[in-house]
C-alpha cells in the first residue's frame, strides 16, 4: 500500500460517532487487482474469467478497467456473514457506455435477499423479494464522468446513493426492508453475465452503515484517494 495515499481513518473517526468498521478494502493503485487492504487475506478477492481477463489495471495509477466485450468477468469476495444486518458498500464508477445493454450491472451481491446495481434505462438498485430502490428516479450517468455509488442498510432501511465527482453527496432513495449481503461481485449481476463496463476505483466494505458526514468525508476525497483501515 502506497504511504502517501491520503489517511481518511482519522477523518472518519472525527466525522461518526465511532470509527467506521472497515471489513474490505480494495485499491487497485498497488498495482494488483486481489488483495484486501485491511490485511485480512480471508476477504481477498478472486477474479473469475470466461473469455480471457477482461480487467486490466489502467494507467491512471488507481483504478481497473472491466471490458464487457471480453466476457462477464468479475471480481468476488467472500465477505461472509461479516458484513452483517449492517453495512456500507462505498465504490467508483466510470462508465464507457451510460446506456449499456440488459440489465448490466456494476455490482451485486448473494444472498438471501441480495441486490445488484443495474442499468435498466435508468441507475437502479434491484433486491430480490424486496423491489427496486430508485425506480422512478430517472437517475442517469454521463459516459467518462466518475461517480460515487453507496449501498448501506442499517438492518432497517437501506439506501442508494448515487454522486457524481465534483457535484454533492446525493441520496436517490431509502427503503424499508433489510438487504442481505454475502458475496460481494464487483463488474457483474447476480446472474453472472453482464457486465456494466467501465473504470472502477477504491472499492470499501465497512459492517455498519455510515453517517452522512462520514458519506460526505468519502465523497470528498474523490476516486483516487484511499481510506486505510
Amino acid at each position: 500500500m502506497k504511504k502517501n495515499h491520503l489517511i481518511l481513518a482519522a477523518l472518519l473517526l472525527s466525522a461518526s460517532a465511532s470509527h467506521a468498521a472497515l471489513i474490505a478494502h480494495y485499491d487497485f493503485s498497488d498495482g494488483t487487482l486481489l488483495d484486501n487492504e485491511t490485511g485480512n487475506a480471508s476477504y481477498d478477492l478472486t477474479q473469475s474469467t470466461v473469455n480471457g481477463t477482461g480487467i486490466t489495471l489502467n494507467g491512471d495509477g488507481f483504478s481497473a478497467h472491466f471490458d464487457s466485450s471480453a466476457g462477464p468477468n468479475y471480481l468476488t469476495a467472500p465477505l461472509g456473514g461479516d458484513a452483517g444486518s449492517s453495512y456500507t458498500v462505498s465504490m467508483w464508477f466510470k462508465a464507457t457506455s451510460a446506456t449499456p445493454l440488459g440489465n448490466s450491472s456494476i455490482m451485486s451481491t448473494t444472498a438471501t435477499n441480495d441486490w445488484q446495481l443495474e442499468h435498466n434505462g435508468e441507475v437502479q438498485a434491484v433486491v430480490r423479494n424486496g423491489g427496486t430502490i430508485g425506480d422512478g428516479a430517472n437517475t442517469q450517468l454521463t459516459a467518462g464522468s466518475w461517480y460515487h455509488a453507496v449501498m448501506l442498510t442499517d438492518g432497517t432501511d437501506a439506501t442508494l446513493y448515487i454522486s457524481k465527482e465534483g457535484g454533492s453527496l446525493t441520496s436517490i432513495e431509502t427503503v424499508t426492508g433489510a438487504i442481505g449481503m454475502d458475496n460481494l461481485l464487483i463488474g457483474v449481476n447476480r446472474a453472472d453475465n453482464l457486465t456494466w463496463e467501465g473504470d472502477y476505483a477504491n472499492i470499501a466494505i465497512y459492517g455498519e452503515a455510515l453517517g452522512t458526514a462520514a458519506l460526505q468525508t468519502v465523497f470528498n476525497a474523490g476516486p483516487a484517494a484511499i481510506p486505510e483501515p
